[in-house]
């Protein structure tokens, strides 16, 4: 079974689709609602060796929605906090009360206490199977902005392959390379690639680009806010590798470390910066949403704009700069970090706590919006949402201003 972090929820034991399932964060698959946190690594090795072996690029989205969504959801910006548990659906976080909802952990458990086949900044050096030996340097702010920049230096020619998601609804790829470096003389012959020029390979999802030895090549990958179906009438958001949850507000706390769990005595022991948290949601979680007025803010917003054929003959080195990539904030999985964020017209609906938590939402044809709380609210990356609402109840706004 999956949730929409990408935990496995089968380690422990088989569940449906529910807003309230645990899920510890080792699992990284796709679990339930919730997930371990020593599941979180294992699953996204297992995903990446999957995509590896097996050349289905789904293994490696997969993997990308774990590493960018579930494993940084489940830690401190400081990374000296993490949750054994996390639940999708979780507007703060507390020692919960009698009875525990969870069957086999604590009532703390959900407290704070050359393939470029993953995409993300890199520089790699390596010698390839026919002795070439390739410098490779990716400048991007993915997955918070759409382009990725590559300068790569090799001793011979060789392929690159890039791997393009398969929820990417366009995408533009140019490369010129040479055999003098860089920048070329007007008389050293270049070889240039478009992306009207190479094939996608439909399974992998890679394109493959025949490179000499000095390169630039620069891919903008775009999409649009999608949506997927969960249980009782919800929806997951995505846009891009980023899942966006409702921004509840949080009023952290810190609180006495429980001890019981770790050696206190050994040398190790990082007293200093260690802490439990509670984490207190400052507006209001119980919403649901119209998605027809879902729209995306932030980088890569806006038309698609694509080079004119008549002058793809005609790309140069100088044509293909460095892209302006977004400014990160550090911590950028701190509240209210990345730059993006998705607006769409919510309203309050009934919506009542199971054991401390919240219970699956009404049914569809009961949910009614209390009065004078129709307003637009705003989803951020769920990674960076301490606190959260992921598993969100549809309803049909239009007839509200």
């Amino acid at each position: 079974m999956e949730s929409i972090g990408h935990s496995h929820i089968t380690e422990v034991q088989l569940g449906p689709l529910s807003e309230m399932r645990e899920n510890q964060v080792w699992r990284l698959i796709e679990g339930e609602i919730s997930h371990l946190i020593h599941d979180r690594i294992p699953t996204m090795y297992s995903l990446s060796y999957l995509y590896q072996a097996l050349g289905d690029r789904a293994f490696a989205d997969q993997c990308e929605r774990s590493a960018f969504n579930a494993l940084p959801a489940a830690f401190t910006h400081d990374h000296w906090g993490h949750q054994y548990l996390t639940v999708t659906n979780q507007p703060f976080t507390c020692k919960l009360d009698d009875p525990n909802p969870f069957w086999n952990t604590g009532k703390q458990s959900i407290m704070y206490g050359i393939v470029h086949a993953l995409l993300s900044p890199a520089r790699v050096t390596t010698k390839l199977p026919n002795g070439a030996t390739v410098n490779l340097t990716c400048e991007t702010a993915y997955p918070f902005g759409p382009n990725l920049y590559y300068e790569i230096v090799a001793s011979e020619p060789f392929t690159l392959h890039l791997r393009i998601p398969a929820w990417v609804d366009w995408y533009e790829m140019s490369a010129s390379s040479g055999r003098d470096k860089m920048p070329w003389s007007p008389d050293d012959p270049q070889e240039i690639h478009t992306s009207d020029t190479l094939v996608l390979d439909p399974n992998t999802g890679l394109l493959s680009i025949d490179l000499l030895q000095y390169s630039r090549v620069s891919l903008t990958l775009t999409t649009s806010v999608r949506t997927e179906p969960r249980d009782n009438d919800t929806v997951a958001i995505y846009y891009g590798a980023l899942l966006y949850a409702l921004d509840v507000g949080q009023e952290t706390t810190h609180i006495k470390l429980n001890s019981s769990r770790i050696d206190t005595t050994s040398h190790a022991f990082p007293a200093k910066d260690a802490h439990d948290y509670n984490i207190t949601n400052t507006k209001s979680w119980s919403v649901a949403i119209d998605p027809s007025t879902l729209v995306y803010h932030g980088p890569g917003a806006g038309p698609h704009s694509s080079t004119d054929d008549s002058n793809k003959n005609s790309l140069s080195a100088s044509t293909i700069s460095r892209p302006k990539q977004p400014e990160l904030k550090i911590p950028i999985w701190d509240y209210e970090a990345p730059p993006n964020y998705i607006t769409v017209k919510t309203c309050e609906i009934l919506w009542n706590l199971d054991k401390g938590i919240p219970s699956a939402p009404p049914p569809k044809d009961q949910r009614i919006c209390v009065e004078g709380t129709v307003r637009e609210r705003m989803l951020r990356p769920y990674g960076s949402l301490k606190v959260h609402m992921a598993e969100l109840p549809v309803m049909d706004l239009s007839g509200f201003d």
